[in-house]
């Protein structure tokens, strides 16, 4: 298990690009491969008017006590063997984001990830505050999407909990 863990916090330490610490981003808690929809334009011919649809792209997502960072990933193959490669596209902070567990138009293997308002950032490489995430099966969206909004749940308590502390008395005799 500690030897995963450590494993696994090397491979975040690998994200190209990424700003700042990522070990300031709290313990990793899940990792793994997916897809993230992005749109394009479908061009059939010169002459036809172009509809936007969307493609695609491998990427990976690391999930954080304080943040999911989402990645893009491609497998380089090197003469001592293949290397995964992970540059940043977007990062989601815990304490700022919502989990749609269904995509809009999309299929069962689908689910969203929003930013809220305040937390569009200069640093990301994507103008968009949300991203569609597509999975190979539904119990892994069931996986990332429980995990997710784990985490999220539990930092809203924390922070009920610090604005509004419960009283408790003690009566000493």
């Amino acid at each position: 298990e500690i030897s995963h863990n450590a494993n696994d916090m090397m491979t975040a330490g690998r994200i190209d690009q990424f700003p700042g610490d990522i070990t300031k981003q709290g313990e990793l808690l899940h990792r793994g491969s997916v897809f993230c929809k992005v749109p394009c334009m479908d061009r059939r011919s010169l002459f036809s008017k172009s509809k936007p649809t969307a493609r695609l792209e491998p990427a990976h997502i690391f999930l954080f006590q304080q943040a999911v960072i989402v990645c893009y990933y491609r497998v380089r193959i090197t003469e001592i063997g293949n290397r995964d490669e992970y540059r940043y596209w977007h990062k989601f902070l815990i304490n700022k984001m919502q989990v749609r567990d269904i995509a809009r138009g999309g299929n069962e293997m689908e689910f969203e990830l929003h930013d809220t308002i305040d937390n569009v950032k200069k640093e990301s490489t994507t103008s968009n505050q949300n991203l569609t995430i597509t999975t190979n099966t539904m119990e892994e969206k069931r996986d990332w999407v429980t995990q997710i909004n784990k985490e999220i749940r539990g930092l809203e308590s924390l922070k009920g909990d610090l604005c509004n502390p419960r009283k408790t008395s003690v009566i000493q005799n």
